[in-house]
């Protein structure tokens, strides 16, 4: 390998070893949309879980 080579393998290693490192901290790293997506979704069944009685409420009452 030549020396490019080399020094992109080792960029590569501590890129991944700095989103780990965020990662085991509980932070979200700057690319996982997986993380992102998921946070978002929690998020909207809980919205939806609150929204739900009340707009039945209306739909009954009124």
């Amino acid at each position: 390998m030549s020396r490019m080579e080399d020094l992109d393998a080792e960029l590569r290693l501590q890129q991944d070893q700095q989103r780990a490192r965020i990662a085991a901290e509980g932070g979200m790293t700057e690319d996982d949309l997986y993380m992102r997506g998921g946070k978002l979704a929690a998020m909207f069944c809980i919205g939806f879980a609150f929204l739900l009685p009340s707009l039945l409420l209306w739909r009954v009452v009124f």
